[in-house]
C-alpha cells in the first residue's frame, strides 16, 4: 500500500484478517467447511527504499505472527 503509514496498514490488515476468520472455507456441496485464519506481516519502506531490505523485514513480521500463536497481524519494528 504505498504512501500508508505502517498504523494504518496495521488496522486495514487486522480487518482483514478478522474477515476471513468469520467465514469457513466450503470444501463441497454438502455444506462442509473448515475454519480459515491468517497471520500477515507488515513493513514499511521508511528510510530503506531497498525493496531486499522491505521484503525480509515483512517477512520476519510474518513468522513473528505464525510464532505467536498465528492468525495476527505483527508490524515489523522500523
Amino acid at each position: 500500500m504505498p504512501d500508508t503509514p505502517l498504523v494504518v496498514a496495521t488496522r486495514i490488515a487486522a480487518r482483514i484478517r478478522s474477515v476471513i476468520e468469520a467465514e469457513a472455507f466450503p470444501l463441497d456441496e454438502q455444506a462442509a467447511s473448515i475454519p480459515v485464519t491468517v497471520s500477515i506481516g507488515l513493513a514499511d519502506r521508511g528510510r530503506d527504499a531497498n525493496p531486499d531490505a522491505l521484503f525480509k523485514r515483512a517477512d520476519r513480521a510474518l513468522y513473528a505472527s505464525k510464532a505467536s500463536g498465528r492468525n495476527r497481524v505483527t508490524a515489523a519494528a522500523a
